[in-house]
């Protein structure tokens, strides 16, 4: 894990189109654009040993890889849907997400944050 580098992850974004062109009436919203549609993946965390975690997700076919991040950070790219994270240790939380990524790159899925607890 490079803590330096910071995970892509969705956000999303919204542009609006103003109509009001010199007609000295306030301007009116006529359009927004840009809000990205994002697909949910379903995250599931196992514990499979003291300092081991499983994670699996759901396929997404538009999606060309996954981008797994670990509090907020990347821990890999792959095109699989489950790996597993061999470097926790116990007595720390660790929390995780999966980004699904078109192949132009452009972000088309994602799950919700899970995290898990090493006793």
């Amino acid at each position: 894990m490079n803590p330096s580098r910071r995970a892509a992850l969705p956000i999303a974004c919204l542009t609006l189109v103003l109509a009001a062109c010199g007609s000295g009436d306030p301007p009116a919203v006529v359009g927004v654009v840009g809000v990205p549609q994002v697909a949910g993946l379903a995250l599931q965390l196992t514990r499979i040993d003291v300092a081991a975690v499983r994670i699996d997700w759901t396929f997404d076919p538009i999606a060309a890889g996954y981008i797994v991040t670990r509090d907020g950070y990347e821990l890999v790219t792959v095109v699989a849907t489950t790996i597993i994270d061999a470097g926790v240790e116990p007595g720390y939380r660790y929390c995780y997400q999966v980004t699904g990524v078109a192949a132009s790159g452009q972000i088309v899925s994602g799950s919700t944050v899970g995290c898990v607890t090493f006793i």
